[in-house]
């Protein structure tokens, strides 16, 4: 047994509730919550329309819920559905310090539909939760620079949850993410930037991946034993050149859980490379009476991914345009849901604005890739007055703004009566018995 994955196999078959800090119990508890109302808020788009369509159409199985609905399908597509559309509004959880990994929207989906399926506890599904997303987490930090990689490094957590919530032994842990390094791929990110439908599956498909790897570890399909070694498997295959942390892998393994330190909620739904020009921007807008028709341009000024955002073609790649939110923050006095819709993108005033905003990369900054900040915006009007701003860090949302966050996310698809009950019975989501009580409360 390699030394490496097998201490990695032995943390997320031997980690127990009471071994994780409560700090990380409640944590979670509120990831849970922020990934459920991402997934919500996803019901009614088409993607999630055609992906749902395409799984009911092929799968008779009944054992997990599609959130917002009546509709039971197999663990496997029940998860790849829900991760899908909970990805729709680039709205969902992260943590920085392990390459931005959506790490809720690329393993809880699986945890729910596994645990609603196995009639498991809170307990479990909040233990096993929390070994994917540092698992995840570790595999992300030991990666200095690589693609995109919510997908890729997010299924590793996924698959490891799900052969937790299974009752895996360590053989099948080993086996599990054995398949999960040895069938990976990378993502391009191209599908983000042109607006494409296949970006929302990112997420889905870690963790349609984790359940379909766990599954077939569960039935003795076998795989090599040292596929997060180091310098060997996974990361021979993904990083072809670049150094790797080691230490990220295994060390305080089990005493400090890494994944809360980079661990953060979105304030805005776009893409997070957009979140530290966004509150340079509405710290203005909030300050000044500014009129946008009064505008020559707008200079953003920050690191190389800041400056590569570009393009707004409909609602997916509106997330991941700098002029676009800047232009639309301005002219709305805000960025929330509403300003991604159609009649926004189309709204001449913000695409007239857009046009004036220009993006230039600082080579004083280092390019980092665990922050997107500091960033410097300059509105300079057309007498010649300017107005700057500069934002230094990435934001999370604290609990009473991912609450607040959820009410209105799920609000737009269950009641409000259900919506308050929903948030209760999260709160107390240890004290259950089976979690098949959660999932009755999630369709409309």
């Amino acid at each position: 047994m390699s030394r490496t994955t097998g201490k990695l196999c032995d943390f997320v078959q031997n980690l127990k509730f009471e071994d994780i800090p409560k700090t990380s119990i409640e944590r979670m508890k509120l990831a849970i919550l922020d990934t459920i109302g991402c997934i919500l808020l996803g019901t009614k788009t088409e993607a999630a329309r055609i992906v749902m369509d395409y799984v009911r159409k092929s799968d008779k199985e009944k054992e997990s819920r599609i959130l917002g609905t009546e509709i039971k399908v197999s663990n496997a597509n029940a998860a790849l559905v829900n991760g899908t559309m909970g990805h729709e509004f680039d709205y969902d959880d992260g943590i920085s310090t392990a390459l931005g990994v959506h790490a809720g929207i690329t393993i809880i989906p699986a945890t729910l539909a596994i645990a609603e399926s196995q009639k498991r506890s809170g307990k479990e599904l909040l233990t096993s939760t929390v070994a994917g997303y540092e698992l995840a987490c570790r595999v992300g930090r030991a990666i200095e620079r690589t693609q995109h990689a919510s997908t890729l490094i997010g299924a590793f957590g996924a698959t490891a949850a799900s052969a937790k919530l299974m009752g895996a032994d360590h053989n099948q842990i080993t086996n599990a993410l054995g398949i999960c390094g040895s069938l990976s791929s990378l993502r391009p990110f191209d599908p983000a930037l042109k607006g494409s439908m296949v970006k929302d599956m990112w997420a889905g498909w870690a963790n349609f991946f984790g359940v379909f790897c766990a599954s077939l570890a569960m039935k003795g399909f076998t795989a090599p034993d040292d596929v997060l070694d180091e310098s060997k498997g996974f990361f021979k295959a993904a990083v072809s050149s670049g150094p790797i942390d080691a230490k990220a892998l295994t060390e305080e393994l089990g005493s400090r859980f890494l994944w809360m330190d980079g661990h953060y909620f979105k304030p805005y739904s776009s893409c997070r490379g957009t979140h530290v020009t966004l509150d340079a921007v509405l710290s203005l807008v909030q300050k000044h009476k500014i009129n946008h028709e009064k505008i020559a341009e707008i200079l953003v000024t920050g690191r190389s991914i800041v400056c590569a955002l570009k393009g707004a073609l409909n609602p997916i790649s509106a997330r991941f345009s700098t002029s676009y939110v800047v232009a639309a923050a301005i002219v709305c006095g805000q960025l929330t849901l509403d300003e991604f819709a159609m009649d926004k993108l189309k709204d001449p005033r913000i695409t007239r604005l857009a046009c004036k905003v220009k993006t230039l990369v600082d080579p004083d900054i280092p390019d980092y890739p665990h922050a997107h900040g500091p960033v410097d915006v300059l509105i300079r009007f057309n007498d010649g007055s300017t107005l700057v701003s500069r934002a230094t860090a990435d934001r999370s949302l604290n609990e009473d703004g991912v609450l607040t966050k959820f009410r209105e996310n799920a609000g737009r698809v269950l009641g409000r009566d259900k919506v308050n009950t929903l948030m209760q019975t999260m709160k107390h989501l240890d004290e259950i018995q089976n979690v098949q009580m959660l999932m009755d409360t999630l369709s409309p």
